[in-house]
């Protein structure tokens, strides 16, 4: 049996057989329309077994009522993808790129997310509950519609991402294992307003021109945390104690004491 001679920019071979004088599997050769892919997945991966989409490629196509819980998304390019009302849960996405994606009513229960590229990216009625993510990238993303709870963050780098209109069910639980925590991740020109952080551990982050507009701080922490030109206006419970060993530039000094006069940091560029 021959297998498909596939291979993505990230050096990940596709392992599916063909059939016939066929070098390329159904997924990965031109011979087939976009719309018959489609057609195949939606036939396919409807019990929620854990399909394996290893070197997907998809672009400008809907995926709707899919079970693709436990599915495995390694070495995926997706552009201009809709997925509506799909379970992701406890899918596994590495080594990826989605470019203008879109979710709607899609859940991410469970879900690991690693080493991949994310960039104008759309959430509607979705939800990220337990979730995890490491070395990922986000680039000019939406997370308005989405629900957040558990959230874990490891060295991921956000630029110019909305979280206007995204819930943190943060405070659900008396069990700090429920709480989010974002480790060694770096935000710029990112925007959080009207939301409620509660509960949230910041280790070792990097703020840049980030704004925290109307946001509840309550059992907030910053440790280890730097802060650059960025904004705190209208923060409610936000105190000293919430900023342990992080540093402010002068902007950020300058605005933070607005909200919180008791604030006695000294910038790091003083």
């Amino acid at each position: 049996m021959d297998y498909c001679r596939y291979t993505s920019e990230d050096g990940i071979v596709c392992s599916r057989e063909v059939s016939g004088d066929h070098t390329l599997c159904f997924w990965h050769s031109p011979v087939f329309k976009m719309d018959e892919v489609t057609q195949s997945l939606q036939k396919d991966a409807v019990n929620g077994q854990g399909f394996n989409l290893r070197g997907l490629s998809l672009e400008n196509c809907e995926l709707r009522s899919l079970d693709l819980r436990f599915s495995m998304w390694e070495g995926v390019q997706l552009k201009g993808v809709s997925l509506i009302d799909c379970k992701l849960d406890y899918s596994q996405w590495k080594d990826s790129c989605l470019e203008n994606v879109s979710f709607s009513n899609c859940s991410f229960h469970g879900a690991i997310l690693k080493r991949s590229e994310m960039k104008w990216l759309s959430y509607k009625d979705s939800s990220w509950e337990n979730v995890y993510l490491e070395d990922i990238d986000f680039e000019s993303t939406s997370l308005a519609g989405l629900l957040a709870a558990s959230l874990r963050l490891k060295r991921v780098i956000m630029r110019r991402v909305d979280f206007s209109g995204c819930y943190f069910h943060s405070d659900r639980s008396i069990d700090e294992r429920d709480y989010p925590v974002w480790n060694s991740c770096k935000l710029i020109d990112c925007l959080f307003g009207g939301l409620n952080l509660n509960f949230f551990s910041w280790e070792n982050c990097e703020f840049t021109r980030t704004d925290f507009l109307d946001c509840s701080f309550r059992r907030n922490y910053f440790h280890l945390c730097r802060f650059y030109d960025c904004s705190f206006d209208g923060a409610e419970s936000l105190s000293q104690e919430c900023f342990a060993l992080s540093e402010f530039n002068q902007n950020s000094l300058r605005n933070i004491t607005v909200v919180c006069p008791e604030m006695q940091i000294k910038s790091e560029e003083a």
